[in-house]
C-alpha cells in the first residue's frame, strides 16, 4: 500500500491471499499477473492504481473484493473470469479508460456504483444470470452507446444510467417491472426507449427527466401506458413498436401491422396484388415510406432484426381506407389484438392465443431447399396444419385468377416479379407443392409422436423440448 514508485510486481505462484489495501495507492504501478493460487481479490486491492494499463486474472479466481479497482484510470479492458459471479459496490468505479470489459455467463449480481464514471466505456452486454441493475450502476457512463441487457432482469436502480448522453435507445426486456428514481435523467440523445413488458413497469421521481426518447411500447400495449399512472405524464411520447427478425436463408418475411409504420432503414416493402395478364407471376407494388395500418406486406432484406415504429398511436385512424385496398384481396394478417381473445385480466397468454392457421389453399413463405434455393411461397394443403405468428400474414389468390391445370402457362412454379422497376425481388417463386407441416415430435422415451394429436405432457422437437398444456 501506498508504494508511489512501484511500477511491476511478480507475484509466486506459491500465494495463495491478498489482503485489504494490498496495492492501495500504488500510482506508478502498470502491469500485473495474478497467480493461479489465489481465489479472491480483497477489498480496495488495486484502489487508485491509476497507472495501471494491463492485469491478468485467472480462472480460479472466485471473487472481487468491494472498490476492487476503484479509479484505475488507465485500464483500458479486462476479462472477467467464469468462475466470478458478483462484482462488488464500486468494483470498476472511476476506471475512466475503461472502453471493453467482458462479463462471464456465470455472474449474477452487480453492486451498486460498479460503474459509475466510466467514461469511455463505449458497449457492454449483461449476462442473462443478472435479475437487476443497481443504484448508480451506469452512472455518467457518456460514452456508453450500446448495451444489452437479459430478458431475467427485474429492475433498474436509481440513477441506473443517469448522464449516459451517448446511448440513442435501449430495449426494456419482457419481465422489467420497476425502473428507478432519476434512472435515465440526463440521456439527452436517447431517441427510442423500446419497451417489451405488457404490464408498464413503475416509474418513480424524474425517471425521464431530461430525456427525450419517444417509448416505444409492443403493438395494443400503448394505450395500456398511456392510462397507467407511472406513464400518462409520458402518454404523447408513446407509440407502438414491432421487432421482426430476418434470418439468412429466408431473406425476407410478411407482416401485417395494427399500426401505420415506418419502413425500416434496410428493408423493401411491397404489397402482392394480383397475377400478371399471363398468370405466372404474382406482381406487387413497392412502399417506400410508410406502411398502412392493417395492409398485409411482403418485405425482405439482409438478416438480422428490424424495428417497425409507429407513426402515430391512435388506431381508429388509417392512412388509406382499408376497405378498398386491393392488397387484402391478396395477402391476409393476423392481428391478434388481446381483447378480441379474452377478458379475463388474470389469463396468462400463451402461444396458442395469438397464433392462427393459414387456411387451405392459401400460400406462406417457408425455406424449402429440396424444391428452391430461395424462400418461396408454399400452398397450404390442409386446414389447421401451418399456424402463423402474430402480425404475420400469408398469401391468397382469389377464385378464378389461378390458371386452370390445362392453361398453358401453368406451371409447378410461379415467378413473382415484384415492381421491376425498383428490382426484382429475392423471392422468386409461389411453388404449388404443399407446405412443410412441423414434424419430427418425439416422447421423452424416443416414441415419434403425432404432431397433430398430441396430449399434454414434454415432447422434443427440433432437439428442443416442447411442452404442451
Amino acid at each position: 500500500s501506498n508504494c508511489s514508485s512501484l511500477t511491476s510486481i511478480t507475484l509466486p505462484e506459491t500465494l495463495t491471499s491478498l489482503d485489504t489495501y494490498c496495492f492501495n495507492y500504488c500510482k506508478a504501478l502498470k502491469s500485473i499477473d495474478i497467480p493461479t493460487s489465489v481465489t479472491s481479490l480483497p477489498n480496495y486491492c488495486f484502489y487508485y492504481c491509476s497507472s495501471l494499463t494491463s492485469i491478468t486474472l485467472p480462472e480460479t479466481l472466485t471473487s472481487l473484493g468491494t472498490y476492487c479497482f476503484y479509479y484505475c484510470s488507465s485500464l483500458e479492458s479486462i476479462d472477467i473470469p467464469t468462475s466470478v459471479t458478483s462484482l462488488p459496490n464500486y468494483c470498476f468505479s472511476n476506471c475512466s479508460r475503461l472502453t471493453s470489459i467482458t462479463l462471464p455467463e456465470t455472474l449474477t449480481s452487480l453492486g451498486n456504483n460498479c460503474f459509475k464514471d466510466c467514461y469511455a466505456l463505449t458497449s457492454i452486454t449483461i449476462p442473462k444470470g443478472v435479475t437487476s441493475l443497481p443504484n448508480f450502476c451506469f452512472y455518467n457512463c457518456s460514452g456508453l452507446t450500446s448495451i444489452t441487457l437479459p430478458k431475467t432482469l427485474t429492475s433498474l436502480g436509481t440513477y441506473c444510467f443517469w448522464s449516459c448522453t451517448a446511448l440513442e435507445s435501449i430495449d426494456i426486456p419482457t419481465n422489467v417491472t420497476s425502473l428507478g428514481t432519476y434512472c435515465f435523467t440526463q440521456t439527452k440523445k436517447m431517441k427510442a426507449m423500446r419497451l417489451y413488458p405488457v404490464t408498464p413497469p413503475t416509474t418513480a421521481s424524474y425517471t425521464f427527466f431530461n430525456c427525450t426518447a419517444r417509448y416505444y411500447v409492443m403493438a395494443y400495449c400503448d394505450s395500456t401506458y398511456q392510462v397507467n399512472s407511472s406513464w400518462t405524464s409520458y402518454a404523447d411520447s408513446i407509440f407502438p413498436f414491432y421487432p421482426l427478425e430476418i434470418v439468412e436463408d429466408v431473406g425476407a418475411a410478411t407482416v401485417a401491422l395494427p399500426f401505420n409504420a415506418l419502413i425500416p432503414d434496410g428493408l423493401q416493402a411491397y404489397t402482392l396484388l394480383g397475377l400478371d395478364e399471363d398468370y405466372d407471376r404474382v406482381c406487387g407494388r413497392r412502399i417506400t415510406d410508410t406502411i398502412p395500418r392493417d395492409v398485409p406486406v411482403y418485405v425482405e432484406g439482409a438478416a438480422g432484426t428490424y424495428y417497425f415504429y409507429g407513426v402515430d398511436n391512435d388506431y381508429t385512424d388509417s392512412i388509406s381506407d382499408i376497405a378498398t385496398v386491393p392488397e387484402k384481396k391478396w395477402m391476409k394478417g393476423n392481428y391478434y389484438d388481446p381483447d378480441d381473445i379474452y377478458n379475463d385480466p388474470n389469463k396468462t397468454l400463451t402461444e396458442s392465443d395469438y397464433t392462427v392457421y393459414a387456411p387451405a389453399g392459401s400460400y406462406v413463405l417457408q425455406y424449402q431447399p429440396a424444391y428452391n434455393a430461395n424462400a418461396a411461397f408454399y400452398e397450404v394443403e390442409k386446414d389447421n396444419t401451418i399456424k402463423l405468428s402474430q402480425f404475420r400474414a400469408y398469401l391468397t389468390i382469389p377464385e378464378g385468377y389461378l390458371p386452370s391445370t390445362t392453361s398453358e402457362s401453368s406451371t409447378t412454379t410461379r415467378s413473382i416479379g415484384i415492381d421491376t422497376s425498383e428490382g426484382t425481388s429475392a423471392i422468386k417463386d409461389v411453388i404449388t407443392t404443399s407446405a412443410n407441416v412441423p414434424q419430427g415430435v418425439y416422447t421423452l422415451q424416443g416414441t415419434k409422436a403425432d404432431p397433430d394429436n398430441l396430449k399434454p405432457g414434454i415432447y422434443i422437437r427440433n432437439g428442443k423440448k416442447y411442452i404442451v398444456r
